[in-house]
């Protein structure tokens, strides 16, 4: 009994510590092809039915029904230095990003809808069940789903207003391995985290046209709170510890950001648009998660626990800039400078984030009732250097490819 207590502690510690890394999840790229391969300064613009998560008051702009298919495909990669010279790559996995949209509307009215069904945060990341992190990280893994209805109304055509609800669904998966040696010759064992919740926001939009060549646009997307319910549990325990498997109830509550863009949109002609926005998004909503187990693992442990974040807001420049040669086609490029809201202090191998560059591009054709494009972003994070005198001290090294493609038909 004495070594399966010791058990239990231990394999507490360790989920406590992974949870450091995953919760808060991070922002996806944005959302559609005109947007991605601006750099997401899209929100003067807002002239597809991306503009649900964009702008929703950019919906007026559109005619006719539309249904819009825009996956995003994303392949990254992570290196760790050890100050001993050790290293170690993360499992490199292309995810996939569905987000689907239905826009429509009466052009004998001022009124639009639509309906956007996207991953606004998520994705994940992997190391070894053998490697440097296996004691404190092996897999981490958010899913979350956005389901977006919104409205937009033309007080005239200059002017627009658009308001969007949102429910989410998040899923969380968190993995480590156990320790056992410390109580004989014993392999190491598995623990997951395995939890899943809902929540409800809302987003604004305006947009307003002084004249042809000029327009701006702003939104602000409400943060929100998840509570997640499901279990925690421990596999592969040694039976001379009380295994061979343990699991308990657990809940995993979590706060996402305010979210805050402004952008202006200059065409100088019917060819051109050059589009800068500033992205604000309040991370430090995130000082802490809370960690519930229910009930306690045993009599005297904490069944409530808080786990640090502390995390920085960010502001985020970006510059977009689209071109048509002709009526069909639409090329565009752009720039973003992400910089990075987790400080040193709670930094985790599973989020290994640092302020990043990123160069896109991308191109749009268009005919009669199809529509579809491509865009490509490259992403070069700046090398990230831990030295906080901790497990995970060392320097990182990423790099991000992400490709999104269009699909649309209008009716």
């Amino acid at each position: 009994m004495v070594r399966k207590i010791g058990l239990i502690v231990l394999g507490t510690t360790l989920l406590f510590t992974a949870l450091k890394a995953e919760g808060a999840g991070f922002q996806n790229p944005p959302q559609g092809t005109a947007a991605s391969a601006q750099g997401g300064a899209f929100v003067a613009q807002a002239d597809d039915a991306t503009a649900i998560t964009h702008n929703p008051a950019g919906l007026t702009q559109l005619t006719g029904t539309a249904i819009l298919l825009a996956p995003s495909f994303i392949y990254p990669s992570t290196e760790y230095y050890a100050p001993n010279g050790q290293k170690e790559k993360a499992k490199e996995t292309l995810h996939v990003l569905p987000n689907l949209y239905f826009a429509t509307g009466s052009t004998k009215t001022n009124w639009r809808f639509g309906l956007g069904i996207t991953t606004p945060f998520g994705q994940s990341s992997e190391w070894s069940k053998d490697g440097l992190f296996r004691y404190y990280t092996t897999f981490s893994e958010m899913k979350l789903i956005d389901v977006n209805p919104a409205i937009a109304y033309a007080v005239n055509p200059q002017l627009s207003f658009g308001l969007g609800l949102n429910y989410y669904n998040s899923a969380i998966t968190l993995e480590a391995q156990n320790y056992y040696g410390a109580y004989g010759p014993f392999p190491d064992g598995s623990q997951k985290l395995a939890v899943e919740g809902d929540g409800y926001g809302y987003n604004l939009g305006f947009l307003y046209k002084p004249s042809e060549k000029h327009s701006i646009g702003g939104t602000f997307r409400s943060g929100f709170s998840i509570k997640h319910e499901g279990h925690l549990s421990m596999t592969e325990i040694p039976v001379a510890l009380g295994g061979p498997d343990f699991k308990t109830s657990a809940s995993l509550e979590m706060n996402f950001p305010n979210i805050a863009n402004l952008g202006y949109a200059y065409r100088p002609n019917k060819r051109w648009k050059i589009e800068v926005d500033m992205e604000w998004i309040e991370w430090s909503w995130l000082e802490k998660m809370t960690v519930d187990l229910t009930p306690p693992l045993l009599p005297g442990l904490p069944a409530h626990r808080e786990v640090v974040k502390e995390w920085n807001s960010t502001l985020s420049p970006r510059i977009g800039i689209e071109f048509r040669p002709d009526a069909n086609w639409k090329i565009w490029t752009g720039y973003v400078y992400l910089p990075t809201s987790i400080p040193d202090r709670t930094f985790d191998p599973s989020l290994p984030d640092a302020n990043a560059h990123i160069f896109c591009l991308g191109f749009g054709w268009e005919k009669k009732n199809l529509a579809m494009a491509l865009s490509q972003e490259f992403s070069f994070p700046e090398d990230r250097k831990i030295a906080e005198g901790g497990a995970y001290d060392g320097t990182y090294k990423s790099f991000n490819l992400i490709t999104t493609l269009n699909i649309q038909y209008n009716f």
